[in-house]
């Protein structure tokens, strides 16, 4: 996947935009990373202490490239992203043509949103999902499920 990122010297922490693109379809997504001149986005505050708003390029970009070499398209899928964190990998695979729920735990449903936002017309869909609760697991069957780094524990989460 090519990239298109803007300049971001180390200096502080706050929102990053970035530009990528996943088999020539481009998408745009926002997470929480070292910036020099951060994006002013409002509700988001409860998401910035999360390890999930952080962008995990290394882990995302390898799992991209699995997921383009294991299949020609997913233009005709339905995917559910678990423990999605930013919803990069989801995002990717809508601006292909999937159909996609991009789902993580409360404090992130907002992040999500903000990068389904940033993305009009793909079939995606941000939600949120704590998989002990079967109270909110998906009433549907999807045909691609994505994971990456999902297991982590924030400061408090212990």
């Amino acid at each position: 996947s090519s990239r298109l990122v803007r300049a971001c010297p180390m200096s502080q922490m706050g929102w990053k935009k970035e530009v990528q693109s996943f088999r020539g379809h481009q998408f745009e997504f926002l997470h929480f990373d070292v910036c020099d001149e951060p994006e002013e986005i409002e509700g988001l505050e409860d998401a910035e202490g999360m390890l999930g708003a952080c962008f995990w390029d290394e882990a995302s970009s390898l799992m991209l490239n699995f997921l383009k070499e294991s299949k020609n398209s997913y233009a005709t899928s339905t995917v559910i992203e678990l423990g999605a964190g930013c919803g990069f990998l989801g995002v990717a695979l809508a601006a292909e043509g999937a159909d996609v729920w991009v789902t993580e735990l409360g404090p992130l449903v907002p992040l999500m949103q903000a990068n389904v936002e940033l993305n009009p017309g793909l079939r995606l869909k941000a939600a949120e999902l704590d998989w002990s609760r079967e109270d909110q697991h998906p009433d549907r069957i999807f045909d691609v499920v994505v994971m990456c780094e999902i297991l982590y524990g924030n400061r408090d989460a212990w």
